[in-house]
Parts: structure tokens; sequence; C-alpha cells
């Protein structure tokens, strides 16, 4: 419970893996799904989306997923490493 964890919580505890049969053309259409703040493409069928971290956030966003109609076909908690959680910690700090 100490520094440690709170760089892996900052670092995307509420990041999840998307994949998806029919992505939409315009991503920024996920982005009025409950609880999410940032989605990006890792290529074709899978995005990963940044959401609200806790349990009842994240059953909103899937539930508006599935009724998005866009054919979900796994949606997986992405863990995150040290590495990661450095890179956006510097990134973050370069853009202020």
């Amino acid at each position: 419970q100490g520094p440690m964890d709170q760089l892996l919580k900052r670092g995307g505890a509420g990041r999840v893996l998307v994949r998806l049969m029919r992505p939409p053309s315009d991503l920024r259409t996920l982005m009025s799904l409950p609880g999410v703040h940032h989605v990006e493409s890792v290529d074709g069928q899978r995005l990963r989306i940044d959401v609200d971290p806790d349990d009842a956030s994240r059953a909103a966003f899937v539930r508006a997923l599935v009724a998005s109609d866009l054919g979900v076909l796994e949606v997986t908690p992405e863990s995150t490493t040290l590495e990661q959680v450095f890179r956006d910690v510097v990134t973050e700090e370069a853009r202020a």
C-alpha cells in the first residue's frame, strides 16, 4: 500500500483491451460510453480503452459496449508494468 501501489494505480488501473467484430470508424463514438476516458486502436480489431477502475463503472461500460452492437469478442483487463507507468509519467510531465 505504498508508493509502488500508487504508481501502478496511476498507470492504468482501469485500462482494458477490447476486441470487436465491427470496430467503429470513428473511435470518438466510444467516448460516450459510461466511464470511458481514452480510446486508442491497437490493431484492426483491438482497442485499448481507459475506463473508470471501479467494478460498477466497468460493468456499466461492458453493458453499454455490448448494447452498441459492435460485436464484442473480448474484454480483458490490461496489466501495467512499471516500465509503462514510468513512460506514462515522463510523457505527462513533458506535456505539462
